[in-house]
């Protein structure tokens, strides 16, 4: 490819190149060619995949040199492909990340392998352009940091599509919209969830619970499986279950490539072949079926990061009749951009997701050059964030065309940066990380006679792209919220209570290791919080595993921070309990001992840990040697207190709070519904840690600003700032008015 570039600019060397102005033709056969490297890191080893990307490559560098014909200067950029299937990874971020010569990285394509190679990128803020990165957890562990609304790390990483996150949106939205049109449900809708275990599942795991409870939807099963043969199993056993149900139920399957669709086509097809209701005889024998009822019973939806014609076309006749009419979605190039139907005339089939983010990578990084060649910018981080920013201009096409290309470089020229769209849509970041591009597009795809066909295109231009914040930050409407703390806020029932005379707290930090770390900085923030409020350690009960601070992987022996530049969480702290010591039983007696039992006095009871379903995890322990839904309610009943508010962070702390409905005097918070995560916030860059939870964090920052707050106002806060899941509210109705009464008689002595 790079002798075919060099040969095209001998050409426009040697013979005539021109430009018009003012009607005079001016000739020139002086060009300035300054070459620039980039890295890419692709599936190479992947054959199909190698020929698309490098064909691709050669496409844009056609057209990019077209659009310098004019100019006196020329970029050339020099590829330099590396296997990233077969690449040391942590060697070649290293060499990569440290080499000047390097103008920018793009890629890895594929989410494990960017979460070991942009470490490397990040410490040197080395240009890393990710064409097709989309784990939510994996992109935002790069998200520049803030401390105080205060940027302390400048972007590096531009992530060319939106995390799962939208995808996992698009997903339930169409269904559930599909259930509502042809009102299928007596109930809720009820989904199947099954993802591969690898931080490309995870996304869809922690996420699809969320939507599924803003859309009205039941989850009646989400879980991982581990390869093809394992997920067609458990698909498999699907249908023998709810088989019968026809349309009333669906599974929706997140798969890494085409072979683990084909297993569960088939797995599907074996299952209604075996049930003489539905089919009798050899259905295996049909070379296509056209009718679709295979496909459409019992509907299965597949996801999938990237789908071509290749993949299907390498399986035989009987494979690709099976396949019949299955259908998914995948994140893809906006049509309008008109790369699509161009890439189709060219090559004769559609282009894969791949493909259309490597060009805009491509073109992104081409753009940068030219800028910073000829503005005299000497950071490609800053180019990017100037030339992707909201402005006030746009051309009229997409520039990915040469010529269009051609008009936008000599805005740059004449000191114009217009609004920049590529390929696949508009390249723009989110504002407030400059991470994601916040205007990507999806497509609903079907598999029709061994090709793959596009249905519906969702998002580009004018849907999604009035998003300024990265697909994860989910800022609820204001309305609804209110309405959800209506519903949870029952009007209550009414009780007199005695004087209040005194205040108590406990803290339970549950978990272990240092990968834990921002559960004991949870914790331990409550407990300052508390002492900053007139708590004495004569009413804290502390329970908490110290040893963390002191793990060979903190990078600051003996402390503990919440944030990079945070406070030392260790200092002047009393343990009153080391929980490494402790079992959840040892946490119950502890509770019910060492709580003064008093009408006068109000408890406050804060836990920081993971979480399963029914019960607050203890250290690591298997399901059952928990702190479990039953201890809780018991241990609260045996206690004396005036009122009593429990705090849970950890993940489905809902289902374990919820033991508490009917307890006189008690309110309980929780940072996650039933059946959703958790979530960490404040990523260690360098010593790749989480340092805080994002519930936890929400709650203290907003108590501190507003101590006199309402639980009206503190839930909408913390509902609009804890992303990716729901803060839920529990036994309100025998607790006191939640829109009178403020958090403010528990956290301040």
């Amino acid at each position: 490819m790079r002798s075919k570039c060099l040969f095209f600019i001998l050409i426009m060397i040697f013979a005539v190149a021109c430009h018009k102005d003012d009607d005079v033709i001016i000739y020139t056969r002086s060009h300035t060619i300054i070459d620039k490297e980039v890295a890419v890191l692709a599936p190479l080893s992947d054959s199909i995949m190698k020929k698309r990307l490098g064909r691709t490559a050669e496409w844009f560098a056609s057209n990019y040199l077209t659009a310098q014909a004019s100019d006196s200067v020329v970029i050339n950029l020099k590829i330099s492909w590396y296997d990233e299937n077969t690449e040391d990874l942590a060697a070649l971020g290293e060499s990569l990340s440290e080499d000047d010569e390097v103008l920018a990285v793009i890629g890895p394509f594929d989410n494990a392998k960017v979460a070991v190679f942009a470490p490397y990128c990040q410490r040197a803020l080395k240009p890393l352009i990710l064409p097709t990165a989309t784990s939510e957890e994996v992109l935002r562990r790069f998200a520049p940091p803030t401390d105080s609304g205060n940027r302390t790390v400048k972007p590096f990483l531009w992530a060319l599509t939106s995390s799962d996150v939208k995808l996992c949106e698009t997903v339930l939205d169409y269904f559930a919209t599909f259930c509502k049109y042809y009102d299928f449900f007596e109930t809720l809708p009820q989904g199947m969830v099954y993802s591969p275990d690898n931080v490309y599942g995870k996304t869809f795991f922690d996420w699809i619970p969320f939507f599924a409870t803003n859309f009205e939807m039941s989850v009646a099963e989400n879980s991982h499986y581990d390869n093809g043969d394992q997920l067609a199993d458990k698909i498999y056993k699907w249908l023998k279950t709810y088989g019968k149900n026809w349309v009333t139920v669906a599974s929706f399957c997140v798969v890494e490539d085409v072979e683990d669709i084909y297993k569960v086509a088939y797995a599907r097809r074996k299952y209604f072949n075996e049930d003489p209701l539905f089919f009798d005889g050899d259905a295996f024998d049909a070379q296509y079926d056209d009718n679709g009822t295979f496909s459409q019973v019992c509907p299965t939806y597949f996801v999938i990061d990237d789908i071509c014609d290749e993949y299907v076309e390498t399986m035989d006749t009987r494979a690709q009749g099976i396949l019949q009419l299955y259908q998914g979605y995948s994140p893809y190039a906006d049509p309008s951009t008109g790369f699509e139907l161009s890439y189709q005339t060219r090559f004769g089939t559609k282009p894969a997701f791949a493909e259309c983010k490597l060009y805009d990578a491509l073109l992104l990084t081409g753009i940068c050059a030219f800028y910073m060649e000829h503005t005299g910018e000497q950071n490609f981080n800053s180019a990017v964030t100037t030339i992707t920013v909201e402005h006030d201009g746009a051309l009229s096409s997409p520039c990915w065309d040469g010529c269009v290309l051609e008009r936008y470089l000599h805005g740059l020229l004449e000191g114009e940066v217009f609004n920049f769209t590529g390929a696949s849509g508009r390249v723009c970041f989110d504002k407030e990380n400059f991470l994601v591009n916040i205007g990507s597009t999806y497509v609903n795809w079907q598999i029709k006679n061994g090709r793959i066909v596009h249905n519906t295109y969702f998002g580009g231009e004018g849907k999604y792209n009035a998003k300024t914040t990265a697909a994860w930050q989910i800022y609820y409407d204001e309305s609804r919220l209110r309405q959800m703390f209506d519903e949870m806020a029952e009007e209550y029932t009414g009780a007199s209570y005695p004087s209040l005379d005194d205040k108590y707290a406990v803290i339970v930090h549950a978990s272990e290791g240092f990968a834990n770390y921002r559960h004991l900085a949870d914790a331990l923030s409550v407990y300052q919080a508390l002492k900053s409020a007139g708590f004495d350690d004569e009413h804290i009960l502390l329970i908490a595993d110290p040893s963390i601070a002191n793990d060979s992987h903190n990078p600051e022996p003996g402390v503990v921070r919440s944030s990079k530049t945070g406070a030392d969480l260790m200092k002047n702290i009393a343990i009153d309990y080391d929980a490494s010591t402790l079992s959840a039983n040892d946490v119950e007696d502890l509770i019910k001992t060492t709580v003064p039992k008093s009408p006068n006095t109000n408890v406050l009871l804060y836990w920081s840990g993971h979480g399963s379903n029914g019960e607050f995890t203890w250290r690591g322990k298997s399901l059952g040697g928990g702190f479990s839904a039953e201890m809780l309610r018991e241990t609260v009943n045996s206690l004396v207190f005036r009122k009593m508010l429990v705090i849970a962070e950890p993940c489905y702390s809902e289902s374990v709070i919820k033991a508490l409905d009917g307890c006189h005097g008690v309110l309980a918070i929780s940072g996650a519904a039933q059946n959703e995560q958790s979530w960490a916030d404040n990523w260690n860059e360098e010593s790749l840690f989480w340092m805080s939870d994002r519930f936890t964090k929400t709650m203290l920052t907003c108590l501190a600003g507003n101590p006199s707050i309402s639980y009206n106002e503190l839930y909408i806060y913390c509902s609009q700032h804890t992303l990716g899941s729901h803060v839920k509210i529990v036994n309100a109705a025998n607790f006191g008015s939640l829109y009178m009464e403020s958090p403010d008689e528990f956290f301040r002595y």
